[in-house]
C-alpha cells in the first residue's frame, strides 16, 4: 500500500479530554485571525481582541488544564515541564502584547505561532501521555469537572481579519 494513498485515521481522543480539544480549535481560529493584524489595524482593536480572547477563553483554559492535569500526575518529566513552560511563555507574550505601545507585530506573530505549537504539542504528545498515564477513573473525574464548563466562542467585532 502506498503510504501517500493510505487514508489517515482520525486521532482517537479520550472523551473526557475532548472539551479541551474543542477549545484548541477556537484557539487556532484566534491565532489565524491574529496573524491577519497588520500596520493598518488599530492598536486598540488588536489589544481588545487579545484581551477578549484571554479573558473569555484562554486564561480559564490554562487554569483548568493546570489544575486538573498537574494534580493528577505523579511525576515531573520533560512533557510536564514543557506543558508548564509553554503556558508561562504564552502568558508572558499575552501580557507583553497588551502592554506594548505601539503594537509589536512580530510579537503578535510570535504569540500566534507559540500558541499553535503548544496546541500541536498537547494534541500530539501531551494528551496521549495523559491517556496512558492517568487511570480511567481519573480521566472520568476530569470529564465531570469539564462538564460544568461551557465552551465559549465569543464573537469579536470589528472583524479586522476580513479586510
Amino acid at each position: 500500500v502506498n503510504l501517500f494513498m493510505k487514508k489517515l485515521e482520525p486521532l482517537k481522543r479520550d472523551k473526557n479530554l475532548i472539551p479541551f480539544s474543542q477549545e484548541h480549535h477556537h484557539t487556532l481560529v484566534f491565532c489565524t485571525r491574529l496573524k491577519k493584524a497588520d500596520a493598518l489595524t488599530q492598536e486598540k482593536i488588536i489589544k481588545n481582541f487579545i484581551k477578549d480572547f484571554w479573558e473569555n477563553n484562554l486564561s480559564e483554559h490554562f487554569s483548568l488544564e493546570e489544575k486538573l492535569f498537574l494534580q493528577s500526575l505523579s511525576t515531573q518529566n520533560e512533557l510536564v515541564s514543557r506543558f508548564q513552560n509553554d503556558h508561562n511563555e504564552i502568558r508572558a507574550l499575552v501580557s507583553y502584547c497588551l502592554k506594548t505601545t505601539p503594537i509589536d507585530l512580530p510579537k503578535l506573530k510570535e504569540l500566534a505561532d507559540c500558541m499553535i505549537a503548544h496546541i500541536r504539542f498537547e494534541e500530539r504528545l501531551f494528551f496521549p501521555y495523559l491517556e496512558k498515564e492517568l487511570s480511567p477513573k481519573t480521566l472520568d473525574q476530569i470529564g465531570k469537572e469539564l462538564g460544568h464548563q461551557p465552551i465559549v466562542c465569543t464573537s469579536f467585532k470589528p472583524e479586522f481579519w476580513k479586510k
